[in-house]
């Protein structure tokens, strides 16, 4: 986020960008920071997984699963072209 906007990461937030958990602002009740899921919904940080019956779930899988359970929920799910 900081190299897209040409700042140090200490300055985001005087360029009015707050990151948050969405799991963690969930918590309390509010939502996570657009800015946050933009760059949530482009990374993949996750892990193919088994599941309860043994088979594998692809890591792109479970990452969508993750996106879709905030999508309309807690977030608005983004790319970061369109940030």
């Amino acid at each position: 986020m900081a190299e897209r906007l040409g700042c140090p990461v200490e300055q985001l937030e005087d360029q009015g960008v707050t990151v948050l958990s969405a799991g963690i602002a969930a918590m309390m009740g509010g939502r996570a920071s657009p800015d946050g899921v933009t760059v949530l919904s482009d990374a993949c940080a996750a892990m193919a997984v088994k599941g309860p019956d043994g088979a594998v779930i692809a890591a792109d899988q479970v990452h969508r699963t993750h996106l879709g359970s905030l999508q309309g929920f807690l977030a608005d799910i983004k790319p970061v072209s369109e940030l």
